[in-house]
C-alpha cells in the first residue's frame, strides 16, 4: 500500500457501543488514501474486539487500520500516541462516539490541497442519543474569529508539518487539552481557512468523558494552568489579534465558571474565581471594555453566547457575579 495522504486519530477508551458506528462511517468515505490509527487508551470492555473484526474489511478497500493498546493515560496521551506513529501529509481527529459524512475526508483534503493552507476548518451538527440535530454549527466564512469558536480539536484537518515542525502536542491535562491545542497550531501559521461545510456528526452525551471533565471542578482541572502554558507557548506567526484573544479567553472563563460550579466546596469556587480573574486582569485586561465584544457582534457568535458573556463581564463590573455564581452553585 502507498502512503497514504491523511491519518484518521481515534482514541478509544470503552468505545464497545459506539466504534463500530465511526468505523462504519469511515468505511463509506469517498477518500481512501488515509489510515486510521486506533488507539485503544486501556479499555476494559471489548473495544478491542469490535476493533479487530473491522481490520479485515478495511484491506479490502485499501485503507490502513493500525490498532495501538496502552495503559489508560487519558485522551490527551491517546492523541499524542496516534500524532508519534501518523504518516499521512494531514491530520483528522475524530471521537470514538461521533462520525462523519461520506464526503468529510474528501472535503477538507481538497480545499487543504487547492488552497494550500495548513488548517481547514468546519461545521458540526449535534446529536443526541434518539438520532436528533439538537444544534447545527454553520462557520462564517467572511469572520476572522471563525476560526475560534469550535475548540475541540475535530471538525477540521491539520498539515502534519506544522506540528512537526513546532513540536505541537497536547497537553496532558485533564481539561481543555484540545483549547491549548488548537490555539498553539493557529499561532504558528496564519494559512488557515474556515469552510461553511458540516460533515462532522458531534454525538452529545452528559456521560461523555468531555462534559464530565468540564462539570468537576479541581484543582486538577484548573483552566489557568491551561491559559499560563498557552501564554508561556503560543506563536507569534497566526495573527492571533488581542481583540479576538481576550474575548476567546473571556468567554472559555466565562463557560468555565459557569459550567463547572455546579456541586464546588465555597473555598474551591472561590480560590478558582480569583485565580481566573487574576489572570486575565494580568495579560488581557481589557476584557473589562465592552468595545472588545464588538457592537455588532463582528464575531458571528450565536446570540446564547454573546449575551451570556456580556451579561456575566457586567455582573463582574458592579460587583455581583460571585453572587450569582454562589447562587447558582447552591440551587445545582
Amino acid at each position: 500500500m502507498k502512503e497514504p495522504k491523511v491519518s484518521v486519530i481515534i482514541p478509544v477508551y470503552n468505545g464497545s457501543l459506539y466504534i463500530k458506528r465511526v468505523l462504519d462511517s469511515l468505511k463509506k468515505q469517498r477518500f481512501v488514501e488515509m489510515e486510521i490509527i486506533l488507539v485503544n487508551d486501556g479499555s476494559t470492555d471489548d473495544s478491542v474486539q469490535v476493533i479487530q473484526d473491522s481490520i479485515e474489511e478495511f484491506i479490502e478497500i485499501g485503507i490502513i487500520l493500525v490498532l495501538i493498546n496502552k495503559q489508560n493515560e487519558g485522551i490527551a496521551v491517546a492523541r499524542n500516541t496516534g500524532l508519534s506513529v501518523a504518516n499521512g501529509k494531514y491530520i483528522l481527529f475524530i471521537d470514538q462516539d461521533d462520525w462523519v459524512d461520506e464526503d468529510y475526508i474528501q472535503t477538507l483534503y481538497t480545499v487543504a490541497e487547492t488552497e494550500d493552507v495548513d488548517m481547514v476548518i468546519g461545521g458540526f451538527k449535534k446529536i443526541d442519543n434518539h438520532g436528533r440535530i439538537l444544534e447545527e454549527w454553520k462557520l462564517d466564512c467572511l469572520s476572522p474569529y471563525s476560526k475560534y469558536r469550535i475548540t475541540a480539536p475535530w471538525g477540521r484537518i491539520f498539515r502534519k508539518a506544522v506540528l512537526e515542525q513546532h513540536n505541537i502536542m497536547f497537553m496532558n491535562t485533564k481539561i481543555s487539552e484540545d483549547f491549548y491545542f488548537n490555539l498553539i497550531f493557529m499561532s504558528n501559521t496564519p494559512n488557515i481557512k474556515v469552510i461553511d461545510y458540516v460533515g462532522y456528526n458531534w454525538f452529545y452525551s452528559e456521560k461523555s468523558e468531555s462534559h464530565t471533565n468540564w462539570s468537576i471542578m479541581s484543582t486538577e482541572r484548573d483552566p489557568v494552568a491551561v491559559l499560563e502554558r498557552l501564554q508561556c507557548d503560543m506563536g507569534k506567526a497566526g495573527g492571533l489579534t488581542k481583540d479576538e484573544l481576550t474575548y476567546h479567553f473571556t468567554k472559555y472563563i466565562v463557560w468555565y465558571l459557569w459550567y463547572s460550579m455546579k456541586g464546588a466546596s465555597r473555598e474551591l469556587a472561590d480560590r478558582m474565581y480569583e485565580r481566573v480573574f487574576q489572570w486575565m486582569d494580568s495579560y488581557y485586561p481589557d476584557y473589562k471594555k465592552w468595545s472588545v465584544y464588538g457592537g455588532k457582534n463582528e464575531y458571528r457568535e450565536k446570540f446564547s453566547v454573546r449575551i451570556s458573556v456580556l451579561f456575566s463581564i457586567f455582573a463582574k463590573k458592579i460587583g455581583i457575579l460571585k453572587i450569582l455564581l454562589k447562587i447558582y452553585r447552591v440551587l445545582r
